[in-house]
C-alpha cells in the first residue's frame, strides 16, 4: 500500500510541527522586490502566510523612500526563536483574515495582509483525502485480484 505509506509522510510532519511550534516559532521570509515581503511563521500550532508591502500614500511624492528590503535567495531568510506564552491557546482558534495598516514616516504605509491557518484544521482537511486514496487504492488491488482469479483456468491442482 505505497499510498498509505507516502501518505503517513505529511501526517508525522504535521504532528512534529504541531508539538514544535508550541515551544519554538520559526519564520521564513521570502523577498523578491525592493519594497514587498512574504512569509510563512509557523508557531502556537499555526501557519501563517502574510504579505508585507511599503506604499506611498496618495497625493504625496515623497523624496524619502523607505529603505530598500534587501532581497533574499529563492529559499528565503529561515530565524528561529522562542515562542511567545501569550498566544498558547491559538491552536483552539479557526482561520483567521487579518490587514492593518501602519506608517512609515509622513508618506509611506506600511500594509500587512495575513492568513492564520491552524494546523489542526490543515490535519482535518488531510486525513479524509488520505484515507479516501488509501481506501480506493485498496478497491482497485482487490478488484485487480478478482480478475486475475477470473482469468486461471478452472481444473484441478496438479499434483506432486
Amino acid at each position: 500500500m505505497p499510498i498509505f505509506w507516502i501518505g503517513l509522510l505529511p501526517v508525522v510532519i504535521l504532528l512534529w510541527a504541531a508539538a514544535d511550534s508550541m515551544r519554538n516559532r520559526t519564520r521564513g521570509v521570502f523577498c523578491y522586490s525592493p519594497r514587498r515581503t512574504y512569509g510563512l511563521n509557523l508557531s502556537n500550532a499555526s501557519l501563517m502566510i502574510e504579505r508585507r508591502s511599503f506604499i506611498e500614500k496618495p497625493g504625496t511624492h515623497s523624496s524619502s523612500a523607505p529603505e530598500p528590503i534587501p532581497k533574499t535567495k529563492p529559499w528565503g531568510l529561515w530565524m528561529r526563536m522562542p515562542a511567545s506564552p501569550d498566544n498558547a491557546r491559538l491552536w483552539r482558534k479557526g482561520p483567521e483574515f487579518e490587514t492593518g495598516d501602519g506608517f512609515y514616516g509622513t508618506d509611506w504605509i506600511h500594509r500587512r495582509v495575513s492568513l492564520r491557518i491552524p494546523l489542526w484544521l490543515l490535519f482535518a482537511g488531510y486525513l479524509p483525502l488520505w484515507v479516501l486514496a488509501t481506501w480506493w487504492q485498496a478497491r482497485r488491488k482487490s478488484r485487480q485480484l478478482r480478475t486475475a482469479g477470473q482469468a486461471l483456468p478452472r481444473g484441478r491442482m496438479m499434483e506432486e
